[in-house]
């Protein structure tokens, strides 16, 4: 008899937590779907502060980096001094991880990227590959310093300008790097005179 007396009880304790699990499940699904809503609305809010600006960095930045990987490459078959095959190289390894970097960036920001020279630096790298020697020297370490100068003003502006915390990011740890090889491309220059 005492057991029949406890029997409603237990079935009326077993249905509450059923009925909180199902709550809590409930709780559960509407705290993932805020939650996937919030991802969505940081994803769409990451794109939208994407300026024209900083797109146009994006792919300036590639177009530089794709050039430099390009004539880095011929410097290091068409250059007749050491130091100017080692900046070829050199030129290659950092625009390539920076390259590596900025897609990363880009692909988050749904930024679409150039996979190819422009018609105009794809001309200047084929006209450098007919120099050789002395004249590639000249020629490309000329090139580099112009080149450097061009670049960082360019990321100067993104890092003063843009808008996107993301690329200022990258251009300024980028600028770093490019005033490296501005300083190595005069010393190669340095070296020509003497």
């Amino acid at each position: 008899m005492q057991l029949k007396s406890y029997l409603p009880a237990a079935t009326l304790i077993f249905l509450i937590s059923c009925g909180s699990n199902n709550q809590s499940a409930n709780t559960s699904d509407s705290s993932q779907t805020k939650a996937d809503s919030t991802n969505t609305m940081k994803d769409s809010s990451a794109s939208a502060s994407i300026t024209q600006q900083d797109t146009k960095f994006a792919v300036d930045a590639t177009n530089i980096g794709m050039m430099e990987i390009a004539l880095g490459n011929v410097a290091q078959q068409n250059a007749m001094r050491k130091d100017v095959k080692d900046f070829g190289a050199m030129m290659v390894k950092d625009h390539t991880g920076a390259a590596d970097d900025l897609k990363k960036i880009a692909d988050a920001k749904h930024i679409t990227l150039p996979s190819s020279l422009s018609a105009d630096d794809q001309k200047k790298v084929d006209d450098m590959k007919a120099k050789t020697g002395n004249k590639f020297d000249k020629a490309y370490i000329d090139m580099m310093i112009d080149g450097h100068k061009k670049a960082a003003d360019e990321f100067q502006d993104e890092i003063k300008s843009g808008s996107d915390a993301d690329l200022r990011a990258f251009a300024t740890k980028t600028l770093d790097v490019i005033h490296a090889h501005l300083d190595s491309a005069q010393k190669c220059k340095s070296m020509q005179k003497s």
